[in-house]
């Protein structure tokens, strides 16, 4: 799929349902800012995935979960100064990797990095230092690991300011909860903070629960979506929660449930 040269700036996680065995899609020349978790999750067919001439600052860990047939990744020409740690994970069949004109950062943030790029020095991919000045314009896989310090504790790639990482605007969010109660909402909002532990969305008007609908929240203990109009919940919609401890699901009109819904959620004590 060839959505390139566009002026797309915004991707929604699971925005791409019913294409899975799409095997390549190119991105590359838009103004895209940032990568969210599980952006790519229902594609599992892809091979190619061209980001190149964005305006990529941010990217989350999980922005590539779950796509074990990746083959090329490009990410050249793009603004982000560093990559999250467990960003290549489970890209195991990764053969092309495209750094080449970015900002890199080389501090502590990119030891990961260097370690995977010097295990596949073919996939180096023009990844080279921007700052500090004293590493500018040497390769990453050149340098040692003694050169990259950190002068400070940040959060990685300061990332929080943006969509895909801040408040629903229709809801409020502090200290990890995020309160979108009686806001006449009929989705589920595409995006949440990426330390919620509690998503109040009771007493709104949602008829479903799509698949992964609450992905990458790994910190995630209580989800209340008491008193809506539910009738259907996909069989994945709750997957990956290990830590979601509280599911409020009454007042909805669900007449049954899919066999897995509840799998994997170990912690689970209340429903």
């Amino acid at each position: 799929r060839n959505l390139s040269e566009n002026s797309i700036n915004h991707l929604p996680s699971l925005g791409f349902d019913g294409a899975e065995a799409l095997e390549v899609i190119d991105l590359s020349g838009n103004e895209i800012s940032a990568v969210g978790a599980n952006t790519f999750l229902s594609l599992p067919s892809l091979r190619t995935i061209r980001l190149e001439r964005n305006n990529i600052k941010c990217l989350h860990h999980d922005a590539f979960r779950g796509l074990r047939n990746l083959e090329s990744l490009f990410l050249s020409w793009n603004k982000f100064e560093t990559l999250p740690s467990g960003l290549l994970d489970g890209t195991r069949r990764l053969e092309d990797l495209e750094l080449e004109g970015n900002p890199l950062k080389c501090d502590c943030h990119i030891n990961w990095l260097m370690a995977w790029l010097q295990r596949a020095p073919s996939l180096s991919g023009g990844a080279e230092c921007h700052k500090p000045s004293y590493l500018q314009g040497q390769k990453l896989t050149d340098i040692n690991y003694e050169q990259l310090k950190c002068t400070r504790n940040v959060d990685i790639n300061d990332c929080k300011s943006l969509p895909l990482w801040s408040c629903p605007s229709s809801c409020k969010c502090v200290d990890g909860i995020v309160d979108c109660r009686s806001r006449k909402l009929v989705n589920i909002p595409s995006h949440f903070p990426d330390d919620s532990t509690e998503i109040r969305l009771e007493q709104n008007q949602i008829t479903e629960i799509p698949p992964q609908a609450f992905a990458g929240y790994r910190r995630l203990r209580r989800i209340d979506l008491s008193n809506n109009e539910i009738r259907s919940i996909a069989p994945d919609a709750f997957r990956g929660l290990k830590a979601l401890t509280s599911l409020v699901l009454y007042g909805n009109r669900i007449t049954s449930l899919p066999t897995q819904v509840f799998n994997g959620l170990s912690s689970l004590q209340l429903l």
